[in-house]
């Protein structure tokens, strides 16, 4: 297997098998894999209304593909039969009537990881032998206070240098990839676990998924195992780390599925980090002669806390790396930063502008709202709307206040009034996304008005002579910003320049609005829901 470290970018999408709201199985995909009844797919379902090799899913670029097998059962992405269809993250897709969750991680993945991952079903009313929370991590339990006092200190002495050492590790890597395989070699290094894995939560749709799976009979196969959704909601529901340290001391049937899967021990526990989950670390024995104890469930409760940390520091510093590499892609290049021209590239031409309006950034900007989760969801939020932008040909001009604007040139792509439209139409879809996400958890919601404008524009690097900034002016950026203040919610309004470009290839309704400063009479401008064919 190639070292985490090689610096090769690996793109990877979970695929979960979803029951309602439950998760009942994972794949991960990095290449192209099949799904069907067929015991040659990947993804193998043994379901009536799935045909033996139903639908692939592949990788397209940076991106996925799924496309129907022609096979008479129909493929459904967001509730629309599909023949094939680039993939996004949260989109669900409907195989016959089974359903599945995709997920398009960013974390990149070790060369030859592979697995799936499947959970039993869940039952209430687990008698948890013992629970820790992180903040109780520094006060040992009253039944140790009678042991020997020399005892208890050389032991938490022994645990407390493991956990500074398994820190220092942690803390020595700012590479997301790097810290969850040095997680996993702490838990695997520390309680010698039959299976471990370490699940990530995702930050729009609060999904678990799996980051690292090991297992110790494994041998470079493919991992195959099962996960008990008992355990695992305990210590979600709880917030706390949960030991089962024997299986014969619980109250539960033989039939139960803890005894059914041959789990001798489990110890679970969530990755926590100023009181926001990141994610859960589940380990189980299956072997008879090792059963985790009290002593393991404070020792992983200080790794987790380690743990929490180090993928926060490493998702912070992929965000400015993200940040400082779209902020370099966005502007162009200029060879002396001492430009002292008042105009320097500055060109005249026609082009469309597509300005996004936040309209709830009052119910997101009060009092008692954490600021830091905020700016991390605006920042996140940014990156993802210039993506969406930049893929459609378009480039981010402006972000002022609760606005953003951005140019498609008339000069580098003759369809730029369609490539605004398809862009506006994606970034409306994927608010809808992210609001049914945050609708689930009572998170206030995110709705953006949308304005297209095109008409002549002045664009280029107006400069002074220690700073150089892009900006935009003219009528198409003023148009723009004005349909989407008058916009509704999740509302593309077009105007009658733009619409007279693509009024054969979208579907559109006029709308009424009040007549500008000095106008004669109110403007033609025009709602689009939709591209036709799309």
């Amino acid at each position: 297997m190639d070292s985490p470290v090689d610096g090769q970018a690996r793109g990877s999408a979970r695929l979960l098998l979803k029951d309602g709201d439950q998760t009942k199985g994972e794949f991960v995909i990095r290449q192209a894999v099949t799904i069907g009844k067929d015991k040659s797919c990947y993804v193998q379902i043994l379901h009536p209304s799935v045909a033996l090799r139903h639908a692939e899913i592949e990788p397209k670029g940076p991106d996925f593909v799924i496309r129907g097998l022609g096979s008479g059962s129909k493929t459904l992405v967001n509730g629309k039969e599909i023949r094939e269809v680039g993939l996004r993250d949260g989109d669900e897709i409907q195989i016959g009537d089974v359903i599945f969750r995709f997920l398009a991680t960013k974390e990149r993945m070790a060369a030859g990881e592979d697995f799936a991952i499947s959970y039993s079903e869940g039952s209430d009313g687990l008698d948890i032998q013992a629970a820790l929370s992180p903040e109780a991590l520094a006060t040992p339990d009253a039944h140790v206070l009678k042991q020997d006092h020399t005892q208890i200190v050389s032991l938490e002495l022994q645990r407390l240098t493991r956990i500074y050492e398994i820190g220092r590790e942690l803390a020595s890597s700012t590479d997301l990839t790097v810290v969850m395989e040095r997680i996993m070699d702490a838990v695997q290094g520390s309680f010698r676990p039959s299976r471990a894995v370490l699940f990530l939560k995702h930050p729009a749709s609060g999904e678990l998924y799996t980051a690292v799976a090991r297992s110790r009979k494994s041998k470079g196969k493919r991992l195959k195992i099962s996960v008990s959704r008992t355990i695992v909601n305990a210590s979600l529901k709880r917030k706390e780390a949960v030991l089962i340290s024997d299986t014969e001391q619980l109250n539960v049937g033989a039939e139960h599925t803890i005894r059914k899967q041959g789990i001798r021990s489990a110890l679970c526990t969530p990755l926590l980090c100023k009181n926001m989950m990141l994610g859960i670390v589940y380990l189980d024995s299956l072997d008879w002669t090792r059963s985790f104890d009290e002593s393991d469930l404070r020792m992983l409760v200080g790794i987790a806390g380690m743990a929490a940390v180090a993928i926060m520091n490493a998702r912070l510093i992929e965000k400015l790396q993200e940040e400082t590499k779209l902020r370099i892609r966005l502007q162009k290049q200029l060879t002396d930063d001492t430009v002292s021209m008042a105009g320097y590239g500055v060109s005249m031409e026609e082009s469309t502008a597509l300005c996004l309006r936040l309209q709830t950034i009052k119910e997101l900007i009060q009092p008692q709202h954490n600021a830091e989760r905020v700016a991390s969801l605006l920042t996140d939020l940014l990156g993802i709307l210039s993506e969406r932008i930049i893929n459609n040909r378009g480039e981010v001009r402006v972000v002022s206040g609760s606005s953003i604007m951005a140019v498609f040139l008339s000069q580098e792509n003759s369809n730029h009034r369609l490539s605004a439209v398809r862009a506006a139409i994606e970034l409306k879809l994927l608010c809808s996304q992210l609001n049914e996400a945050r609708t689930k958890k009572n998170l206030p919601l995110l709705w953006f008005g949308f304005g297209i404008s095109t008409d002549l524009t002045i664009e280029g690097n107006l400069a002074a002579r220690t700073s150089v900034d892009t900006q935009l002016f003219g009528l198409a950026a003023d148009n723009a910003h004005r349909l989407a203040a008058h916009a509704g919610r999740n509302q593309i309004v077009i105007s009658e320049s733009t619409f007279d470009g693509v009024q054969n290839q979208v579907q559109a309704d006029e709308k009424s609005i009040p007549p500008y400063l000095g106008d004669s009479g109110p403007p033609r401008v025009y709602v689009v829901t939709s591209v036709k064919g799309e």
